[in-house]
């Protein structure tokens, strides 16, 4: 399951034998997109994680410069 609530993304995975899946759901997000610096808020695997096998939480900060004009 992947949901954003504006800059944090969150992507959980009911349990650990979706980690195939999990990770590539991350990668994608770590290599988003131009400009992106994703922060990794929480992540946690397996009976820490809660109700949840696989948890990440992203924040996303968008980095841009421009030239003075």
């Amino acid at each position: 399951d992947i949901r954003s609530n504006g800059p944090v993304i969150a992507i959980t995975a009911a349990n650990t034998s979706q980690f195939g899946e999990f990770r590539e759901a991350v990668g994608h997000v770590q290599n988003g997109g131009s400009g992106w610096r994703v922060n990794i808020d929480r992540l946690c695997v397996g009976r820490e994680c809660g109700q949840h096998g696989l948890a990440a939480s992203l924040k996303i900060n968008k980095v841009s410069v421009d030239k003075a004009g």
